[in-house]
């Protein structure tokens, strides 16, 4: 389970404002945030800043909305655009809403506003956003291995069904979700024109109230198993039986 942001050692931050000033003033900040675990390098240009990303890898980066002839927010896509993994905020000198909103949709992690700004919310922004990323790229790497999980057992499941002589439906409600090749060999059907369909096209209409009434997966009777047999009528009219055995799963 995560525990939040643990990282003890040095913060290594990317200053990127055209102003030396907002330099001093932020390193100043940081140093009385934290004297040891800050650690702010300034880049005074956006071709500077992209170099010096190049070079190394920052845990977090600092860009000033206003970048000489060019908006941040282009310095804050481009940084993206590249694979920058750390968080983004933007610096702006008012809170403007819609500046907020743009910054956020470039893909800023947050926003931080000059006017305000003070070591304690210094620190507080920093530490928010390195752990906001940091859940964040755990929830990605269950979520991929997840989507493993799912394609091998997805592949399995399809070696199984696709070679199997038996008629194999997974069904939703009374909605066809899948059907495997052998289906064709009963229902005269193929999967294409099966899927999307309500079972209940394929019963004969003598047998559809019990169906209707109980479900596919439920037992008729209390304490039987769900497996009865069930009166069909083809894609070329012809009736046949099914043996029908019925079962939840997750799909």
């Amino acid at each position: 389970m995560h525990n939040g942001f643990t990282n003890t050692g040095t913060i290594h931050i990317l200053l990127v404002d055209d102003d030396e000033d907002e330099y001093v003033l932020l390193k100043g900040l940081s140093s009385e945030a934290d004297q040891t675990r800050y650690q702010v390098t300034w880049a005074n240009s956006k071709t500077k800043a992209l170099t010096l990303s190049e070079k190394r890898a920052y845990d977090a980066y600092l860009v000033d909305y206003r970048l000489g002839a060019n908006y941040g927010l282009d310095l804050v896509q481009e940084l993206l655009q590249k694979g920058i993994k750390a968080p983004i905020i933007l610096l702006t000198n008012q809170g403007r809403q819609e500046i907020d909103t743009a910054a956020i949709q470039a893909g800023a992690a947050d926003y931080l506003n000059k006017t305000e700004i003070n070591a304690s919310l210094f620190d507080r922004t920093i530490r928010y956003a390195l752990e906001h990323k940091a859940i964040q790229s755990e929830l990605e790497q269950k979520v991929q291995q997840r989507t493993r999980d799912l394609q091998l057992s997805e592949a399995r499941f399809r070696a199984l069904t696709e070679t199997t002589s038996a008629s194999i439906f997974i069904i939703t409600g009374l909605t066809i979700r899948y059907t495997n090749p052998a289906t064709k060999e009963v229902t005269g059907y193929s999967p294409d024109e099966l899927i999307g369909r309500n079972f209940l096209e394929l019963i004969h209409p003598e047998y559809r109230r019990p169906i209707e009434t109980h479900g596919l997966g439920n037992s008729w009777v209390p304490g039987l198993p769900s497996r009865y047999e069930l009166k069909i009528v083809r894609k070329d009219l012809q009736e046949r039986w099914l043996d029908l055995t019925a079962g939840e799963l997750e799909y």
